[in-house]
């Protein structure tokens, strides 16, 4: 991408080329992990900022004909018998499953079937999980993940928003 060797001066000349934006969308256009440091005015001017600002850390949201489960039937772990299916993969989101799954829950981790894992953060958030592969590009995988929905009480998702509709999944 940057068209230097592989050398600390030479990438640190060949960014400096450039300003942290602009090396930002031509990662996010490679499909590159990455991004630059805002401050916390840059980071709120920015339109994912601007969304997470108002939106809560954590939200529930009850969708479709989804069943109510009573918690706390269990004398060792509060969220035994309640299954979540965990569609995370950058390092907070893959956290809160773990934590669920140390509480009892049973967590199914569903990861693409190509990518890249980072393999320290990878055992880290899978701690406890269940972990399958599924292509959810697929006619096949997304008959599986209804499926898998269909069992669930909690769906984790760290997908961006409507990305569910881009792969043709209803959002209910």
């Amino acid at each position: 991408y940057l068209d230097c060797p592989l050398i600390v001066e030479s990438v640190r000349r060949a960014i400096k080329e450039k300003n942290a934006q602009e090396i930002e969308d031509d990662m996010i256009k490679l499909g590159l992990p990455g991004g630059w440091m805002r401050s916390r005015q840059e980071w709120l001017d920015h339109p994912v900022g601007a969304y997470a600002k108002d939106t809560p850390i954590i939200e529930f949201e009850k969708r479709g004909n989804s069943h109510s489960r009573k918690l706390g039937q269990s004398k060792s772990r509060l969220l035994s018998g309640v299954r979540v299916l965990d569609l995370t993969n950058v390092i907070a989101n893959p956290i809160g499953g773990r934590l669920l799954a140390e509480a009892g829950a049973d967590v199914i981790n569903i990861n693409p079937v190509t990518g890249d894992f980072i393999l320290p953060t990878w055992i880290e958030g899978s701690w406890g999980k269940r972990n399958i592969r599924l292509d959810l590009k697929s006619q096949e995988g997304k008959q599986r993940f209804k499926e898998l929905l269909s069992t669930a009480d909690v769906l984790i998702d760290g997908h961006a928003p409507g990305a569910f509709e881009r792969l043709g999944l209803d959002s209910d």
